[in-house]
């Protein structure tokens, strides 16, 4: 029951403060008004909220889905090559990735604001590879990460995270 209370007094807190403050960083978007009402519409939205915490469990109000861009390719099997872990991470973030022949992975992580935390362009080996990431040094907050994956003629994987640094 105590455990029910806490989350339902935390979403509640989020309501308050999302209401209070309603800014929010869009990848795209735009505005459709009529005579009778007004329309906002983004892609890629991300809510800027505080994160709540507890030792067991971290809220964050609002979302972000990730625009995938198009490559030609389409094959579900590729991106389920990609394993990103643990998240929220204190001193590690692990990426792994059964990579084919002639590949390479590079990744940007940026705090809230966008600006530049880190980056890194790797040639994969045919096989597994695994490739850390040091967010010891960071403070405790959010952060994007994303990692693109390309061969020599396409890109494979452009995918984004949100890593919670504890």
């Amino acid at each position: 029951m105590k455990k029910r209370m806490f989350y339902l007094i935390v979403a509640w807190l989020a309501a308050i403060q999302a209401y209070a403050q309603p800014a929010t960083l869009n990848a795209s978007g735009g505005t459709y008004t009529t005579a009778t009402a007004a329309f906002d519409w983004s892609v890629g939205e991300m809510t800027l909220v505080n994160t709540a915490t507890a030792p067991s469990i971290i809220i964050t109000q609002g979302i972000l889905q990730p625009l995938e861009s198009s490559s030609g390719v389409n094959d579900v099997s590729v991106k389920n090559k990609l394993k990103l872990y643990p998240n929220p991470a204190s001193t590690m973030v692990h990426l792994d990735y059964d990579a084919g022949a002639n590949q390479s992975l590079s990744y940007k992580l940026t705090d809230i604001t966008g600006q530049l935390i880190a980056e890194k362009n790797i040639d994969l080996n045919s096989g597994n590879n695994s490739v850390q990431i040091d967010v010891s040094a960071l403070a405790s907050a959010a952060y994007m990460l994303t990692v693109i994956i390309k061969d020599k003629t396409a890109t494979l994987i452009t995918s984004s995270y949100k890593i919670q640094k504890l």
